[in-house]
């Protein structure tokens, strides 16, 4: 209905459930919200006629890598080790399934890092930014 009243003609998605320490304790919910919330969306957004869709993905798609030098490329094993990763693989067939189905116009993008204001600590861009604030090597 809102699709519809707002003649919405695109879509970027970049909802859902991110934290894959907290997808170990809880992965109903990232099962539910990544995978069934990223369906869910898809085929409104096809069922009103919505042919252009960017969805976030993920690096943890990939998983753990005995090298990390490997280049990652889409034609990479999806290997996920954590709910997390694998809901968001879920999430990314979802989005080639209704690509088909609704002759949508897909496209992933896969985020590797980010920052801001509510970052984790424990991330790169984080860690970075507060050694160098706090002139630290």
């Amino acid at each position: 209905e809102t699709i519809k009243k707002y003649d919405v003609t695109a879509c970027v998605h970049v909802g859902g459930m991110v934290d894959d320490r907290r997808s170990v304790t809880h992965p109903e919910e990232y099962i539910d919200v990544n995978i069934r919330g990223t369906a869910t969306l898809l085929d409104a957004l096809g069922q009103c006629g919505v042919k252009m869709v960017v969805q976030a993905s993920t690096r943890s798609v990939f998983g753990q890598r005995a090298n990390n030098d490997t280049y990652l490329t889409e034609t990479a094993e999806r290997r996920p080790i954590n709910p997390y990763g694998a809901s968001k693989v879920g999430a990314d067939a979802m989005a080639h399934c209704y690509s088909h189905l609704y002759k949508m116009n897909v496209t992933l993008v896969r985020i590797f890092a980010t920052y801001g204001p509510r970052g984790r600590p424990d991330m790169i861009p984080r860690i970075l930014i507060e050694n160098i604030v706090n002139d630290k090597p």
